[in-house]
């Protein structure tokens, strides 16, 4: 059952309905899309109780004026266009309680490119090959697989008995502040031999500009050209988010969440999951710079992006099913939480081998301290 929470007023620039993505099908030709900023929306579901993966309005630049047809529990996550409520200024990362006939808009772009409005119980609409998100190259998803239209009605999930209770981010934690220059984490690969030591050497140490070309397939960068070895053309491999694409012409392409599943051109490097958030917060006209990082460090920065999460109570591996069960690592003083190489929570429904055959590295913190070490599964009770 679903109940009619919104009416758009006004669109806004683009607006449309995301959840985390649309999984499994890449195969196929089709991408996951979702939220561009992953981290800000499973932020403002987890803090209103819902499933990380609760749909909700993604806005970007120019935001959308809303009316609200119902009393509910809000929050905005994300950049700051400078929402306001009936006129006045409303914070974010924040629970809101909107009344009946609220009107919802927004200014200024004060800090980010894009934002989130989620909605107590996620929003309703068919869901196309597992998502809600919408593909707009594709045409499905969302509502129609189009952007908002003025008139357009939101639906809210009316079921609310099984969500969790709202909540309040930790007082450690601060929001994300973007900024108009970035600095973004990489891992080499996974075709950065096909590059000269030069090459390497010049995206490490010069600045880059994002073009207006730029949009939820991918991000073009202006700057110094990065030479290949040879040709730029490789046999058509898989596309992962934040890939670095580098065509004949030397110029980067940040790959985003509606990029082609495949791509024939080298790919230089890959920024890490946490920072995909940082870039898809950055406007054309702003400037990127890269560092490159380990695999071990890039996990240590996700294990410490996923522990907010888990203070928050909405940890994604607990929220699949109620059978799984977090590993424990006990030493007699306190339980410790155990991570897979990826950085995510190592669960009973990994695909852990029952022999010998197959190690996990895995990392187990505790506030102050990571241990990392090879745990062999054998057995699951």
């Amino acid at each position: 059952m679903s109940k009619s929470i919104i009416k758009i007023k006004s669109p806004g620039l683009l607006s449309t309905i995301q959840d985390l993505g649309r999984y499994g099908f890449q195969h196929l030709g089709i991408p996951e899309s979702g939220a561009m900023d992953k981290f800000a929306l499973r932020v403002g579901n987890s803090l209103l109780g819902n499933p990380e993966n609760a749909a909700a309005i993604e806005i970007t630049a120019i935001g959308p004026s809303l009316t609200f047809l119902e009393n509910i529990e809000i929050v905005i996550t994300g950049g700051n266009l400078s929402p306001e409520i009936n006129g006045t200024k409303v914070p974010q990362w924040k629970n809101i309680l909107i009344s009946k006939n609220d009107q919802l808009t927004f200014g200024d772009i004060i800090d980010g490119f894009r934002s989130y409005i989620c909605i107590k119980g996620g929003i309703d609409c068919p869901e196309i090959l597992s998502s809600k998100s919408t593909y707009l190259k594709g045409q499905f998803g969302g509502i129609e697989g189009r952007s908002l239209n003025e008139n357009d009605i939101i639906f809210v999930n009316e079921n609310q008995n099984n969500l969790q209770l709202s909540k309040e981010l930790p007082i450690e934690y601060t929001h994300p502040i973007y900024g108009k220059h970035h600095i973004l984490k990489i891992i080499l690969g996974p075709q950065n031999y096909s590059f000269t030591d030069n090459a390497l050497s010049t995206l490490v140490e010069s600045q880059y500009k994002i073009s207006l070309d730029s949009d939820r397939v991918g991000y073009r960068l202006e700057g110094p050209v990065l030479e290949h070895k040879d040709k730029p053309d490789i046999l058509s491999d898989g596309s992962p988010p934040g890939a670095i694409q580098i065509p004949g012409n030397g110029t980067p392409t940040i790959l985003m969440a509606d990029r082609g599943t495949t791509g024939g051109y080298a790919k230089i490097g890959t920024i890490i999951s946490t920072d995909i958030s940082q870039i898809a917060q950055a406007s054309p006209g702003q400037t990127v710079t890269f560092q490159i990082v380990s695999q071990e460090e890039a996990s240590t920065f996700r294990i410490t992006q996923e522990q907010i999460f888990v203070d928050l109570g909405n940890d994604p591996s607990i929220m699949k099913s109620e059978k799984q069960k977090l590993v424990h690592i006990t030493d007699n003083k306190s339980n410790l939480r155990a991570f897979t190489k990826n950085g995510l929570p190592l669960t009973s429904n990994e695909d852990l081998s029952l022999s010998s055959e197959k190690l996990f590295r895995t990392t187990v913190t505790t506030k102050k301290t990571s241990y990392t070490f090879d745990l062999d599964v054998r057995e699951i009770e």
